[in-house]
C-alpha cells in the first residue's frame, strides 16, 4: 500500500520555524490520521469508469520530544513513548531535523524505522535539513526534506502541501486536512463520500481560523524579536559613544 503525505502549509511552516530557531537538532512525532479516498476514474485503456483508491497520511500537527524514544540500537522505548504521547493512535510518523547534512537515511534511522514498524502499524519518517543559502544573503537558510514509509527505506513518498485554493478547485473530491475527532478508529477512516455543502463550509472555516491564528502568533513573535534587536542596536550605539 503506497501512501501520499498531506500536510498544510501552516503546519509545515510552523515546523520549519521551530527547526530554524532550535539551539540543537530536534526530533519528534507527526500527529494525524491515516485515510483513504475512492474515486471513479476513466482513461483510454478502459471502456468503463473504474474505482481508484488513494491512501493518505494526513498530518495535523507535530510534537517535539525532549528525549529520543529509542535506544542506541534503534529499539523503541515503549514506556517512554506512552509517557510522551498518551494517544498513540494519533501518531502517524516521526521527523528528524539535522543541520548541514544530506537528506538521506542513516543506519540508525533505518534501525528505528524497523522498530517503529513492529510496534505502530503505519507511519512515515521525514528527514529535514538546512544549509546556508548559496545565493544572495548568506544569513538565510535553504531547507530540504523528504518522507519515507516506515516499511520502505528505498522509495520516498509523494508530498502534497494543502491550501484552500487547491482543494476548492476539486470540490467534488474535497478532503479536509483540519483536525477532527472521528467516531471510528483514526487509523481506518474512510473518506470515500462527497461531504455536504454545510460540512465543507465548516471545515473551510476551521482551516481558515487555524491558519489566521497561526499567522498572528508568528507575526507577534517576529515583532517582539525586531523590538529586541532595535533595543540591542540602541545599546551598542550608546557604548560606541
Amino acid at each position: 500500500m503506497a501512501y501520499s503525505i498531506r500536510i498544510s502549509g501552516t503546519v509545515l511552516s510552523s515546523l520549519l520555524y521551530d527547526c530554524a530557531n532550535s539551539k540543537t537538532d530536534i526530533e519528534g512525532f507527526f500527529l494525524g490520521v491515516l485515510s483513504s479516498r475512492t474515486t471513479l476514474t476513466s482513461d483510454d485503456a478502459h471502456e468503463q469508469a473504474f474505482e481508484s483508491r488513494e491512501d493518505f497520511i494526513i498530518i495535523h500537527g507535530y510534537q517535539i520530544l525532549d528525549e529520543k524514544p529509542y535506544d542506541t540500537q534503534g529499539n523503541m522505548k515503549k514506556d517512554l513513548i506512552k509517557s510522551q504521547q498518551a494517544d498513540i493512535s494519533s501518531i502517524v510518523g516521526y521527523f528528524k531535523f539535522r543541520r548541514q547534512t544530506d537528506v538521506t537515511l542513516s543506519v540508525m534511522d533505518q534501525l528505528w524505522m524497523k522498530s517503529y514498524a513492529k510496534n505502530i502499524p503505519h507511519g512515515c519518517i521525514a528527514i529535514i535539513s538546512s544549509r546556508l543559502s548559496l545565493f544572495g544573503d548568506h544569513s538565510t537558510h535553504t531547507y530540504e526534506f523528504s518522507f519515507w514509509d516506515m516499511k520502505d527505506t528505498l522509495n520516498t513518498l509523494p508530498i502534497k502541501i494543502i491550501n484552500m485554493s487547491n482543494d476548492a478547485l476539486g470540490f467534488n473530491s474535497f478532503m479536509s486536512n483540519a483536525p477532527y475527532k472521528s467516531p471510528q478508529s483514526s487509523n481506518s477512516l474512510q473518506l470515500s463520500y462527497i461531504p455536504s455543502s454545510e460540512k465543507m463550509i465548516n471545515e473551510y472555516d476551521a482551516m481558515y481560523q487555524q491558519s489566521i491564528q497561526s499567522l498572528k502568533n508568528a507575526t507577534d513573535v517576529v515583532i517582539t524579536k525586531e523590538q529586541e534587536i532595535q533595543a540591542l542596536k540602541a545599546e551598542i550605539q550608546k557604548l560606541k559613544v
